[in-house]
């Protein structure tokens, strides 16, 4: 990695000293000299290319002691936070306010997970359900106006619609349920179209789950961010850890399951609305999933957490009713799978419920039959729902 050129620029002992430019933009600004030693640790680690830890107490200002040294190194960076309140202050407040001070104007692009974006196909399929709630179809017709209008297909920017509405899993995607470069409206997607604008900007303020999708998971036909970028900066990174283990877990949740049999229906009513089927086979998998979560209410030996309270059961705490339940799920998911290995391949949407329901069977399959002398395997609840968990421990001893 070629080292650093910063030109002309302030010098970090400048902008961090007592005549600094931030002085005139920032409130109460001082001198700290562990912020200023920071940054120039931040700058040495950019120049050579190399990894550092930095620990800084409360007070050091750590979030300006990485921003000035990322404006000034001219490489394209990630910025990845913990939580969506700092990544919004980065991209809303900081970031303008510091290219404004120190006079480096950059590109910058705040990209969110897909869920925060508008799926188009997924509203056009739920317009098409003509069994809405009048509450819903009240909001549909909302989303279907601002649909119209909306450049970024940000759902931040829909105010009249609770962040908790049932309507936004139904118009939004996951990557269980997109279509990916399959999808007929994949030039007009917002998630594409936000990815590609993070391509070409100079600064991307992202989430460490969506850092995390994109270093594990590499989700095909929307680009990847990592190779294009010279540093990747990640702030709060105590919490990475346990973000981290999620994504390297193989897990299944019945909200999971509920989504699927949701999708099956509504993606087979837009093709074949005559047939009754394809709804069939959806409650039957509803019907297995509920019941596979009424099995763990009764019978169990008492729980058993991995670390994080009551509601985590070990694998070997839990009832043999809710296993049998277990099969029924496979048995609901096989035929799900029967049933569409007998349908048009050109249905795109339906194919890909059959690629979910696979997936579904494989990982519940490797879960039961883990070796549990090589991992931890447990169970977590939730009110309504459950999810089956799998850590190898090699894993698990790398995140410690």
């Amino acid at each position: 990695m070629d080292s650093v050129s910063v030109g002309t620029s302030p010098s970090i002992g400048e902008l961090f000293g007592a005549a600094s430019p931030l002085s005139a933009c920032l409130d109460g600004f001082a001198p700290r000299q562990g912020q200023a030693t920071m940054a120039e640790a931040i700058v040495q680690a950019m120049g050579d290319g190399t990894n550092l830890v930095v620990e800084a107490g409360t007070g050091t200002g750590k979030t300006l002691a990485y921003l000035i040294p990322a404006l000034l190194s001219g490489r394209r960076v990630i910025l990845s936070t913990g939580t969506k309140t700092l990544q919004d202050q980065l991209f809303h407040r900081d970031l303008p306010m510091v290219t404004a001070a120190i006079g480096r104007p950059a590109k910058t692009v705040q990209l969110k997970g897909r869920s925060n974006y508008l799926c188009l196909h997924r509203l056009r399929a739920v317009q098409e359900q003509p069994q809405a709630h009048r509450a819903q179809a009240r909001e549909l017709k909302e989303l279907h106006s601002w649909s119209l209008a909306t450049r970024t297909g940000d759902i931040v920017e829909v105010d009249g619609i609770p962040e908790d509405s049932p309507v936004w899993p139904q118009v939004t995607s996951t990557l269980e349920n997109c279509l990916g470069n399959q999808c007929e409206l994949y030039d007009s997607c917002h998630v594409v179209i936000a990815r590609q604008a993070a391509m070409a900007a100079d600064i991307v303020v992202v989430n460490h789950h969506l850092l995390l999708a994109d270093l594990v998971l590499k989700e095909e036909g929307f680009g990847e961010l990592l190779p294009g970028c010279e540093a990747v900066i990640i702030d709060e990174a105590h919490q990475f850890p346990d973000i981290a283990q999620g994504f390297f877990n193989i897990s299944l949740g019945s909200r999971r399951l509920f989504d699927l049999a949701g999708d099956l229906r509504s993606e087979a009513l837009a093709v074949m609305p005559a047939d009754p089927l394809p709804a069939k086979l959806a409650d039957a998998l509803l019907k297995a999933v509920r019941d596979a979560r009424l099995a763990l209410n009764s019978g169990n030996k008492g729980s058993g957490s991995k670390g994080s309270g009551d509601n985590n059961l070990m694998w070997d705490a839990i009832d043999a009713g809710f296993f049998r339940q277990l099969d029924l799920c496979i048995e609901a998911l096989d035929d799900i799978i029967a049933w569409l290995q007998s349908i048009d391949e050109s249905l795109t949407g339906l194919q890909r419920c059959r690629e979910r329901a696979c997936a579904a069977v494989d990982s519940i399959e490797q879960i039961s039959a883990a070796d549990e002398t090589a991992g931890l395997r447990w169970t977590g609840l939730t009110r309504m729902g459950f999810t089956l968990n799998y850590t190898p421990m090699e894993v698990a001893d790398s995140l410690r």
